[in-house]
């Protein structure tokens, strides 16, 4: 499988800027640390999603990619991201994961 992000994201202090950045806490915004890969994506989408529909993440470090798992009951959505898919360019980056939340947003709108 891979590295469950929900074990490693504290999404009590994460901070978002004007563009759409996250960063882990107060700290890591002053030093320009914002979360890796894994983390930004299950953040993000933790965010948006209702507290009733799970999710989970993986970093498959074996296959360079992101697991994705939305569920709820017995219906479940799984996708996967793969690094060099991913945009090489910051800001490109965060257009491209919030397009993800947007698309699994309207895939578990039944579920709201």
């Amino acid at each position: 499988m891979g590295e469950p992000q929900s074990e490693l994201t504290n999404l009590d202090k994460i901070i978002e800027d004007s563009l759409g950045e996250l960063y882990q806490d107060r700290l890591h915004q002053i030093i320009n640390r914002p979360l890796d890969i894994g983390r930004y994506v299950y953040a993000k989408l933790r965010r948006e999603l209702p507290d009733h529909i799970g999710e989970e993440i993986w970093w498959d470090h074996n296959n360079a990619c992101l697991d994705i798992e939305v569920r709820t009951g017995n219906a479940v959505i799984t996708t996967r991201l793969h690094e060099d898919k991913m945009a090489d360019s910051r800001i490109l980056f965060i257009a491209q994961v919030q397009q993800l939340v947007n698309n699994i947003m309207a895939e578990v709108a039944e579920w709201l």
